[in-house]
């Protein structure tokens, strides 16, 4: 379910630019070589290097908490019925180096204890229940598109490709949609992605100057799970489709299920565990239980970006559409469609078969006409067939997505937000997750191989503090990462919308 659009969409609008008319293809653009920058990769690393204390729960497809299995719950817990929904956990985040490849190409490895749960006298023991280790190389290599991370510490990770599948590529089925939800991090599926976003977290106590000597004070990790589904398509059905029982279907990306990791850093944690004398785990709220979005409150409100950088394939800017090299009349001769040549969703077919050919001669024949209407069908299909096997050969040949741009933080301010979440619904089949710690996730997708997977968080260093949200997304385009954004965005005060409502008025009015 889909709101209606309140706003033009800002989401990856880039005006690409050119020295000479007609010059606008990729080459025309410089990548910008020098990403990251020594620093910046400097104060990544140091922002989460060391040791943390957190807490995990693991949700499902709509957002609901998948319980931890009755194996880690103690026996004490299992007499009275009482299920546990999160784990405590032990990081320790290194600098990972064993690409061999020099510091350059580093990463970070978090390797995450999971905690067995306690009760009565056993609190305290902190026996571990097991070892995760998948997150490993996390913003690691040596392609620039391994680097989407900020410099305070924020990171969005997930693959530059995936393959597009083939028919016959077997695919998750909606019955096994609800054994897989629950599956681990460290199950290998070829249906499935994996993603890990990570919002750091500064209060106002912290001292952005000193962010090279000190780690930053906390950080949600989000590890999600995106698997590729097979959904039946609830377009315009003809009525010769139903008489023949055809099933038209699609394969397109779904959540599977993301777990939610809150962190504190252990050095940070130390003050305040003696302040308030507390056990280090009691410092902060479990993702299972933590504040959520209520319903429509993600609509609400306009919102700006105020900080923020974009990252762009020049393979995806060498697909931005050319301006004026045709007129709109020969844009639109040249995609009208007769009926000796039928196309389909930009797939061409044979000109003609042996039916629509007895059709033409009897066109009042109704078992001719269905015959033809078949006919058209197969044609079309076969033709997309060949037109994805070709294109899939062409992506198989060709080497991961190279070349950057980074559009700075100042080139995304705009007057409208550039969040997608607000323009959905939650709840049913919708694409939108609303989830603990204010935060959300989206996944739209168009079809297997072209989709955008949007996370984002309310945050709000104090009560006196303003409200702000952060955003992060990655677009893929036929398998292949195109773009990537991280944005702050505040939202306005009634003053603010009536003044920038005026001056709208008044640029529309100087035409």
């Amino acid at each position: 379910r889909r709101r209606r659009r309140r706003r033009s969409n800002a989401n990856i609008s880039i005006i690409v630019t050119s020295s000479s008319k007609g010059d606008r293809n990729a080459n025309a653009i410089r990548p910008d070589t020098d990403w990251p920058p020594n620093d910046v990769s400097s104060d990544f690393r140091k922002a989460h290097v060391g040791s943390w204390t957190g807490k995990s729960a693991t949700f499902d497809s709509k957002g609901n908490v998948i319980p931890i299995h009755e194996k880690f719950v103690p026996e004490a817990f299992k007499e009275f019925g009482v299920s546990i929904d999160d784990f405590d956990v032990k990081i320790v985040t290194s600098v990972d180096v064993s690409s061999g490849k020099g510091i350059d190409a580093a990463g970070l490895t978090h390797t995450t204890s999971y905690l067995y749960p306690e009760a009565g006298c056993e609190y305290g023991k902190e026996d571990v229940a097991f070892v995760d280790q998948t997150s490993k190389g996390v913003c690691g290599g040596n392609s620039q598109l391994r680097k989407m991370f900020l410099v305070d510490g924020s990171y969005c990770e997930g693959p530059t490709t995936f393959d597009t599948a083939k028919d016959g590529a077997s695919t998750t089925s909606g019955k096994d949609r609800k054994n897989s939800e629950s599956r681990s991090n460290n199950e290998d599926d070829e249906n499935c992605l994996r993603f890990e976003f990570c919002f750091t977290r500064e209060d106002e106590s912290f001292d952005v100057s000193d962010r090279r000597q000190n780690p930053s004070p906390g950080r949600l990790r989000a590890r999600v799970q995106v698997e590729r589904v097979l959904v039946q398509n609830d377009g315009d059905v003809s009525t010769e489709m139903l008489e023949k029982k055809i099933v038209v279907s699609n394969r397109k990306w779904v959540l599977r299920n993301v777990e939610l990791i809150e962190e504190r850093n252990d050095a940070a944690l130390t003050s305040t565990v003696r302040a308030s004398k507390n056990d280090a785990r009691e410092a902060f709220e479990s993702p299972a239980t933590a504040v959520r979005i209520e319903g429509d409150d993600i609509g609400v409100g306009e919102w700006r970006p105020e900080s923020g950088v974009t990252f762009v394939t020049l393979e995806a800017l060498a697909e931005v559409p050319e301006d004026d090299e045709k007129s709109d009349d020969a844009n639109e001769e040249e995609t009208t469609v007769d009926e000796h040549n039928i196309k389909e969703d930009g797939v061409a077919t044979e000109k003609e078969g042996p039916a629509m050919r007895a059709w033409r001669q009897k066109p009042g024949d109704e078992a001719l006409r269905l015959a033809m209407v078949a006919e058209k069908e197969e044609m079309t299909e076969r033709a997309r067939k060949d037109v994805n096997k070709s294109f899939n050969d062409d992506i198989s040949n060709r080497k991961g997505p190279e070349g950057l741009v980074v559009v700075p933080w100042w080139a995304v301010k705009s007057d409208s937000s550039w969040a997608s979440a607000p323009d959905y619904a939650a709840g049913g089949s919708s694409p939108l997750v609303l989830l603990p710690k204010r935060s959300w996730i989206l996944i739209v997708s168009a079809n297997e191989d072209e989709f955008i997977i949007e996370m984002g968080m309310y945050t709000q260093d104090s009560v006196k503090s303003e409200l702000r949200r952060k955003v992060m997304a990655r677009r893929y385009k036929h398998g292949r990462l195109a773009s990537c954004y991280f944005v702050t965005e505040r939202q306005l005060s009634r003053e603010e919308v009536e003044e920038e409502e005026r001056r709208i008025d008044e640029e529309i009015g100087a035409f």
